[in-house]
């Protein structure tokens, strides 16, 4: 019996890792439609709904916990929670210092995604609302609380970051050896 179910189980990955393989890439969107799609989304209000104050704390956050997953499976030298506590700050700093161009990454995936699902008409029609104060105020209020676009660009905050985590991982090693010397001769 056990032996049928784990034989079940690798049909199933196997067909659906082929069905996967097999799925052609997603077309880029028509030219005309993108553009318009573009100067919608260069309407939206995007960095004052998530680039500012609150909303981008709360994505530094989210990326900062996602750099903690990644120091998680460093060194075992490393698992010191002063060292710990110094890292995720350091991230959620350098963080807030690429949220503009994580914004940039995704107005250009938000268009993108527009171009595909509506009309050019649409667009246009969205574009004219989200150009007036009243669409402006009505934009920010609903972009200020949509969670799937903060955690958008915090996915895009997080690819930036990635890179710089070796880095700032050694800086707060640094910090943190400079805080326990402090901390000892008081």
């Amino acid at each position: 019996m056990i032996k049928s179910v784990r034989f079940m189980a690798l049909v199933f990955f196997a067909a659906a890792s082929s069905a996967f393989a097999n799925t052609p890439p997603i077309p880029p969107p028509d030219p005309d439609r993108l553009a318009v799609a573009q100067r919608l989304v260069d309407a939206l209000p995007l960095e004052a709904a998530v680039g500012d104050g609150f909303g981008s704390n709360g994505i530094a956050a989210e990326v900062a916990d996602n750099a903690v997953a990644w120091f998680a499976i460093q060194s075992p030298e490393d698992r010191d929670e002063n060292l710990k506590s110094v890292f995720y700050e350091k991230v959620k700093i350098e963080s807030r210092t690429r949220v503009t161009a994580a914004i940039g990454d995704a107005r250009a995936s938000l268009s993108s995604l527009y171009a595909r699902q509506l009309s050019e008409r649409e667009l246009m029609g969205a574009e004219t609302f989200a150009l007036t104060p009243e669409g402006k105020a009505f934009l920010l209020v609903q972009l200020s609380q949509d969670v799937g676009l903060r955690h958008l660009v915090s996915i895009f905050l997080y690819q930036r970051t990635f890179p710089e985590l070796p880095r700032l991982l050694q800086s707060s090693r640094e910090s943190s050896a400079i805080l326990k010397k402090i901390n000892r001769a008081q």
